[in-house]
């Protein structure tokens, strides 16, 4: 008898053990999963959800953690489903005892033993309810509780639970009938949402509300006598109302939303860094102004905002209305390719400043000028003539721009820009002109906040980041000191686009800020910064449909300053700090540059030691005329007696060209001495026309012009057509000339034997 029991137990240990290996080469062999697709979640930086998608099996299935939960579903849930959750090991073998006798009793099922790891299990691989399949359940019960936390459980069945139609999932459920986080449930909104489900068709809030007021009263009581909640708590629950509408899921921010999720399919969880209330002025604002600019027929319009102390996009408005089917709402504007119009002015003006071309203060001409064919005229078709650095670039004029472009190389700034992110304007590098600063090229709006946002970073550029996981690193695009003094040059607001509606307002933003108008008046552009924020207001018609009043003074401005009035009470107060090395010295008023003996009126100008043009002041010559100041004298032909000294403006060819046509009166130095053999050191007259290697198609007997700018004091010009003279004009005379096919070279020459050649190719149809 002693044998056959030993034999019997060591049967049942090796039967044990058997099996025990077998559910172990199970549960290796068969993976437990731990998950389901969910729905992407988009958040913003204080983690509240802006937008929900469906899971790619189209149900609202949100992940939740313990922490996102209230503590009071928590309680009600485990208080109801299983006393004994974090005690057992995925099968609560007294329950399973229980429920058997049970139902052996009553013949029929009257009492069920799932855990709540057993009902997780079910909610992974759902399945009819017979006995194969609950041992099935059981199995991966236990494999849920060999892989996973009690906690990890607990939060994939509150991911997982069904609440009817396709919404699963606390965090949904809460969403969708109470219109809030799982983390701001009332206790009886967590009593419902605890029972629903076990029944989620018999027991929705909304076709079986009777039932569910009923059952929820029921273990409200019940959670009561078991200590669980006081008699206030529960007196409170009981009076709660259930939900009457189903609500929406956040559908904020959609551009954003769709460019992240297809950025990370394969994320649940994005965390941006949108800043709620910023956000929800910055769309009021947008969607509000738009609402005034139908009537001049625009309809578009977009924002970013950055926080420059953290580099973050903190506000995106890709349009005014996502759903205005009629004006393509779904069009990110952000990302749309447009027109800059003047808006990357300020990058040559700081790649000038840091060549050590100009300061502040220093000089420009804004005269018509001829760059190799290329004649930009200004906005206004007006020009100033000498106009200082600061002025030229608060008043966005165009032909200093061009000017210092030229001179800083295309190639530096289309670097820059490549630096910056500018993919869609670098993409095009090879085939862009001097107009790119006017225009000429195509940008995104996001592209130009990212750039503006580097005059507040003393010139390092730093990606915008769009989500947290974004860690950009700086790019250092022109030095500190530039950047200060374009940003100081921008805060001007003596000039032409200062919106009118804050003239006269005390509390008015000080920024800087530049505008920008496309070609045909297609794109407003307003770009502005401070030390917190930079903005970037795009204003126009997705059509690309122009429009005679978007000009980014009129439509672009008044928006922005709006917008950093409401984003930023102390926009202003803390301004942008001079860098160490921004030095200051006093300058010629009418050159910009250190004064000299002559220079009486003088301004104090910023400046870089070591950087900025350190040359004297030559605003003044002093030449030797006749005693009736008729004509001019070089040391050569300077007579013994009978000349007096006179200071005369020296004046750029240009300018006196300028001055001239416009009959503007100035002090010309007289035409030299006709006696005079010498010849003189100088500038040889430039050809403005025809402009050096030109090709030009025209007609057989077509005619181009001969046009040049000379040196003071010169007054006649030879033209000569493939070194053959053709004839003698004053300076400023136009002379016109039928051209060879082929190769033809233009000379000139003036009364003092300067030369200078212009070989164009011409063609004939």
């Amino acid at each position: 008898m002693g044998n056959s029991l030993r034999k019997i137990l060591f049967s049942g240990l090796i039967f044990i053990a058997s099996l025990s290996v077998m559910i172990v080469f199970l549960a290796v062999l068969i993976p437990v999963k731990t998950s389901k697709p969910y729905s992407t979640v988009i958040y913003s930086s204080d983690s509240t959800a802006l937008y929900v998608f469906l899971s790619n099996d189209d149900k609202w299935r949100l992940p939740v953690q313990l922490r996102e939960v209230s503590p009071e579903l928590i309680q009600a849930l485990i208080f109801k489903e299983d006393k004994y959750f974090r005690y057992h090991p995925g099968v609560n073998p007294a329950a399973v005892a229980r429920a058997v006798l049970s139902n052996l009793i009553h013949w029929k099922k009257v009492s069920g033993a799932s855990t709540l790891t057993m009902q997780t299990a079910r909610l992974l691989y759902p399945a009819r309810r017979t006995i194969g399949n609950k041992l099935v359940e059981i199995f991966r019960a236990l494999q849920l509780e060999a892989r996973l936390s009690k906690n990890e459980i607990l939060e994939l069945y509150l991911s997982l639970a069904p609440y009817g139609s396709n919404i699963e999932g606390v965090q949904a459920a809460s969403m969708q009938f109470f219109g809030k986080p799982a983390s701001k449930l009332s206790l009886g909104e967590a009593t419902m949402l605890a029972l629903i489900p076990n029944r989620p068709n018999s027991l929705s809030p909304f076709s079986a509300s009777a039932q569910l007021l009923k059952a929820r009263n029921i273990w409200l009581l019940r959670m009561r006598n078991a200590g669980l909640f006081n008699e206030e708590q529960t007196e409170d629950a009981l009076a709660e109302l259930l939900p009457e509408k189903r609500h929406s899921m956040p559908r904020y921010i959609p551009h954003l939303a769709f460019r992240l999720k297809q950025r990370y399919p394969w994320q649940d969880r994005i965390y941006t860094h949108i800043n709620t209330a910023i956000q929800q002025k910055a769309e009021l604002l947008l969607s509000d102004y738009l609402e005034q600019m139908h009537s001049w027929n625009i309809y578009n319009g977009s924002v970013m905002i950055i926080d420059n102390l953290n580099h973050s996009v903190v506000a995106y408005c890709g349009s005014s209305d996502y759903h205005d089917w009629v004006h393509a709402g779904q069009v990110d504007g952000l990302q749309s390719v447009r027109s800059p119009g003047s808006t990357l002015k300020p990058v040559v003006y700081a790649l000038a400043i840091d060549k050590g071309l100009i300061t502040p203060k220093s000089m420009l001409m804004d005269v018509p000028v001829d760059f190799s064919g290329y004649v930009p005229s200004n906005y206004d078709g007006k020009f100033l003539g000498r106009v200082s650095v600061e002025n030229a670039l608060s008043l966005s004029l165009n032909i200093p721009a061009v000017e210092l472009l030229e001179k800083t190389g295309i190639n530096e700034l289309t670097g820059v820009l490549e630096k910056a992110g500018f993919r869609s304007l670098t993409a095009k590098k090879s085939s862009l002109g001097l107009s790119m600063i006017l225009g000429g090229c195509s940008v995104k709006p996001e592209e130009v906040a990212g750039l503006f946002s580097a005059f507040a970073n003393v010139g390092k550029f730093f990606k915008p980041a769009l989500v947290k996981d974004d860690n950009p690193e700086p790019v250092t695009l022109f030095s500190a000191e530039s950047a200060y003094l374009v940003a100081e040059m921008l805060s001007k607001t003596q000039r032409p686009d200062f919106p009118e509606n804050f003239q006269n307002v005390v509390n008015a933003p000080v920024i800087s800020w530049k505008t920008g108008t496309s070609y045909g008046r297609r794109d407003a552009w307003a770009t502005g910064f401070n030390s917190r924020f930079t903005v970037t207001v795009w204003i126009g018609n997705f059509s690309g449909e122009g429009v005679p009043e978007l000009t980014g003074a009129k439509v672009a401005t008044p928006l922005l300053f709006q917008i950093f009035k409401r984003i930023d009470n102390l926009a202003g107060e803390v301004w942008l700090l001079p860098p160490g090395k921004i030095d200051y010295r006093m300058v010629c008023s009418v050159s910009g540059m250190p004064a000299n003996d002559y220079c009486d009126q003088q301004v104090m100008d910023e400046f870089i030691p070591g950087v900025s043009p350190y040359q004297k002041c030559m605003h003044l010559l002093k030449i030797y005329t006749s005693l009736n100041e008729g004509i001019a004298y070089c040391l050569h032909c300077l007579p013994a007696t009978g000349y007096k000294t006179v200071i005369y403006p020296n004046l750029a060819s240009e300018l006196a060209a300028w001055y001239r046509s416009e009959h503007i009166p100035f002090k010309e130095i007289p035409p030299h001495n006709p006696a005079c053999q010498h010849v003189l050191s100088g500038a040889a007259p430039r050809i403005t026309s025809p402009s050096d290697g030109k090709e030009f198609l025209i007609e057989k007997d077509g005619l181009l012009s001969l046009q040049c700018i000379a040196d003071p004091g010169v007054t006649e010009v030879y033209w000569y057509i493939n070194n053959r003279f053709y004839r003698k004009a004053s300076v400023k005379e136009t002379l016109f000339f039928i051209p060879e096919k082929g190769i033809n070279k233009i000379s000139c020459s003036d009364d003092k034997g300067r030369n200078s050649d212009s070989r164009i190719k011409v063609e004939h149809y």
